[in-house]
């Protein structure tokens, strides 16, 4: 793990997505009144695992002045 501080933040982005989506969505029965709520869970899950791609990724190196 390269970027453990992005691994953590990316963590805690995917479950919130994973958490709204699975408590506005299919677990609230067949309505689709909270579909856009649901569906919005999902992208952000899918941004979460985005930052914890990254974060396997060395980051930007840094111009040191010598």
């Amino acid at each position: 793990m390269l970027r453990p501080r992005v691994w953590g933040y990316g963590t805690l982005v995917s479950l919130a997505g994973i958490g709204t989506y699975l408590f506005v969505g299919p677990l609230q029965g067949p309505g689709m009144g909270n579909f856009p709520v649901a569906m919005s869970g999902m992208a952000v899950f899918a941004a979460g695992l985005c930052v914890q791609r990254r974060a396997l990724k060395p980051g930007r190196a840094t111009k040191t002045s010598s």
